[in-house]
């Protein structure tokens, strides 16, 4: 015991004995000067040779000193938690380090790398004691001109998760110039496009099926219903055969259209009649009328 006790405490080898002073005619002893926190400090490093793994370990051996490692690095993540070690202990036994945890004052830190979106106060209007927000024109206008270029998109019933619907957007629609993949939480998908004109060129290439399911898809307008619930007419794209030439027109195609339901307009083939064996048109129906 003596000896483990110099073997943690190397420092007591080198403090010096009290001797004894003569002061006058009494005999005091004068303190030794031991600085317990630099022996406690040096006596508490941790150690982690007796984990490593060597290769006269047997399997039993193995285990049990990857499960102390375990337990380690779970004791240091707590510890960690509180707040009680600054700096992790190093890998044992090829485990690597566990990620740093990230404090609740981190993760609502403001980003101040970034500039904040600046806002101002409008005074709103009351209307039979009733507050009503009444942007002008000119506050529409730019929110609409924002988002023209997306394309609205949702299942009829279950839908897909949010990953996999962006992962084949980005997959086949690459080509259009798709930007970006957004969704709320009615079941609605919000596809952003960087090219003019392109929402038009995918909603014409449809119908598009995600997963093996319809996924509708019309152009963002102005008080755009995004409520499954409240939806009550879907857009659909028909094919109508044997339309004769003299209604090979806007109006003659419309005439036609409107006998499925409300016609809409036409896919570019359709309006250049650069395909004449049908016409491709998208029309809005009520979501249980029966074809």
């Amino acid at each position: 015991m003596a000896r483990d006790l110099m073997e943690d405490f190397p420092d007591l080898l080198t403090v010096n004995t009290p001797r004894p002073t003569v002061l006058g005619s009494s005999i005091s002893r004068v303190p030794p000067k031991i600085d317990i926190i630099g022996m406690l400090e040096k006596a508490s490093v941790p150690n982690f040779e007796h984990l490593k793994i060597k290769d006269s370990d047997g399997p039993a051996a193995k285990q049990i000193k990857e499960l102390n490692a375990e337990v380690l690095k779970l004791q240091w993540l707590l510890a960690e938690k509180e707040k009680l070690l600054v700096s992790p202990p190093p890998a044992v036994a090829g485990i690597p380090h566990a990620p740093l945890p990230v404090s609740w004052k981190d993760k609502v830190a403001v980003d101040t790398s970034a500039p904040c979106m600046a806002l101002q106060f409008f005074a709103p209007s009351v209307i039979n004691e009733k507050i009503v927000v009444q942007p002008p024109e000119e506050v529409v206008t730019l929110g609409n001109e924002k988002w023209k270029d997306c394309v609205v998109g949702y299942f009829i019933d279950r839908r897909l998760p949010f990953k996999s619907v962006k992962d084949i957007a980005e997959r086949i629609w690459a080509k259009f110039g798709l930007i970006d993949v957004l969704s709320n939480d009615e079941g609605f998908f919000f596809f952003q496009f960087d090219k003019v004109g392109a929402f038009r060129e995918v909603i014409e290439a449809g119908p598009w099926h995600f997963g093996g399911r319809l996924l509708v898809l019309q152009q963002w307008h102005h008080h755009m219903c995004l409520q499954k619930e409240l939806v009550s007419k879907i857009p659909i794209w028909v094919q109508l055969y044997n339309v004769p030439l003299e209604l090979w027109t806007a109006p003659g195609l419309s005439y036609v259209a409107s006998a499925i339901g409300r016609p809409l307009y036409a896919d570019r083939m359709t309006k250049t009649c650069k395909r004449l064996n049908y016409a491709k048109s998208c029309i809005s129906q009520e979501v249980l009328f029966v074809l």
